[in-house]
Parts: C-alpha cells; sequence; structure tokens
C-alpha cells in the first residue's frame, strides 16, 4: 500500500462512483480528503459516508476558487475528475450544450489547478495535479464529440502546466481511463453493451473506479517524483483493440 500519511489531497468534480472509488483509495494510503464539487447532494451523501471535507463551488463564479482555497492551511494536490461526460452526436449537438460541457469540464479544470497551484507555490508544498480524462479524448467514438473534445483540449494544458510548475517541485498528469462501473457509463453497461466492450478489453472486465484511484495514490506519492507532463492510459489494453472507436452498439452505425 502506497503511503499518503500527512497528505491533504482534493477531488474535483466526477459523478458519485468515480469520486467515491478515488477518496477511499487514498483514503486507505492514509491521505485526508476534501471533494469539491458543485453538488450538494453528492456532497452530502459522500462526506457523511467517507467522513471526508467538502467544499461547494459554483461553476459560475469559480474564478473565486482561490480566495476559497485560503482557507486550507495546506493542499498537497488536486485530482481533477471529468464533471460531465454527455452522449450525443457532433451534427445534433447545440451551442448551450457546448458551451456548458466546457464550462464544467475545460473552464473549471483551469480555475481549479491555477488556484490549487498557486496554493502550493504560495507555502512552498510539492505534489500532484492530476487531470482524469477519458478513452473519448483519443479514440473517435460515436456519441461522445462533446465530451472527447472537451476533455481532449486539457492535454496541451497538462503540458504547458509541467514546464510552468516544475521548478516549484509540483507536477502534472493526465490520467486516460477506460470503461469503468459508474453513473456515467451505465447507459451503455446494458447486458448488451457490457458483452461487446469486455470482448474489446484484453483483461476482460470493466473495472471498479477503485482502479482509477490507486493509479491517483501512485501520482500523488513520491514513488512518481520524476513524471511530470504524463500521460498515463488505464484501460484494459482497451485502446489496443478497439481503436476504431465503434459505439457499444454497432447496430447504431
Amino acid at each position: 500500500m502506497i503511503d499518503l500519511t500527512g497528505q491533504h489531497i482534493l477531488i474535483s468534480g466526477g459523478d458519485l462512483s468515480l469520486v467515491r472509488g478515488i477518496a477511499v483509495q487514498l483514503q486507505t494510503g492514509g491521505a485526508q480528503v476534501t471533494l469539491v464539487h458543485h453538488d450538494d447532494t453528492l456532497l452530502e451523501t459522500l462526506t457523511d459516508e467517507l467522513a471526508c471535507q467538502s467544499l461547494f463551488v459554483d461553476w459560475d463564479t469559480l474564478e473565486n476558487i482561490g480566495n476559497q482555497l485560503q482557507t486550507m492551511q495546506t493542499i498537497h494536490g488536486v485530482i481533477i475528475c471529468p464533471t460531465e461526460q454527455p452522449f450525443g452526436r457532433f451534427i445534433e449537438s447545440t451551442p448551450t450544450q457546448w458551451n456548458q460541457v466546457m464550462q464544467v469540464n475545460y473552464e473549471s479544470a483551469v480555475y481549479i489547478s491555477q488556484a490549487v497551484a498557486k496554493h502550493m507555490i504560495d507555502r512552498h508544498i510539492q505534489g500532484s495535479i492530476v487531470f482524469v480524462s477519458t478513452v473519448a479524448t483519443t479514440m473517435p467514438f460515436v456519441d461522445t464529440s462533446l465530451t472527447g473534445t472537451s476533455l481532449a483540449t486539457l492535454r496541451p494544458l497538462v503540458k504547458m502546466a509541467a514546464v510552468d510548475c516544475g521548478k516549484y517541485g509540483i507536477r502534472t498528469h493526465t490520467l486516460v481511463m477506460g470503461w469503468v462501473e459508474s453513473e456515467s457509463t451505465e447507459v451503455h453497461l446494458t447486458e448488451q453493451g457490457r458483452e461487446f466492450i469486455e470482448e474489446g478489453i484484453p483483461l476482460g472486465y470493466v473495472a471498479d473506479a477503485t482502479a482509477i484511484g490507486d493509479v491517483c495514490c501512485f501520482l500523488m506519492s513520491n514513488l512518481s517524483r520524476y513524471m511530470t507532463g504524463s500521460v498515463i492510459t488505464v484501460d484494459g489494453g482497451y485502446t489496443l483493440t478497439r481503436s476504431e472507436g465503434t459505439s457499444p452498439f454497432p447496430a447504431k452505425l
């Protein structure tokens, strides 16, 4: 087990199952966890269940997140998860949908990562900022233009932040997750969909969110001290065998 004792790590965004899986693994390693989210219900559910701290944020005033973080004495890193993973075809997407998904998946990640980095620099704290993404950023899946595009825009940000923040001992990473059991993927994980998906995963199964949490623990630990700007894929090998990016329901094509 990776030892994260004494670390205070934020988890931003994400759906219930993903946040829970990451938080549980961080806590098992000894870290103190604070959840940062715009969903009161999610915060209430998980703070009670995990006995952790929480911080409510309003996506419309995220530029003020730095002021909110000033109330925290130390932050050793943040894991920024996709807040929305909408499904829908490119040709049918609307300006409202694009504005919404870019705000919650891209702009929020920029503001939160920037605020955490400044907080750490001011306090001379070294650590990691992890941006959780999905294989939809590298594979042209059917119905994922909104999700894939909004998360793919973070790739250059992660690399530029790695260059800017490296001298302060702050490392940045992109964690690309494959199929994971969560509220965001359950629409495709029907009996038919799961069978088709798992046929394309060399390891043979859809993971639960603790698999993502385990890799986050590694990236938050000193074991990753000489890694930055990295892209780590955690997908059971899915991108090796499903490179054509077909939908879980081929009949839709």
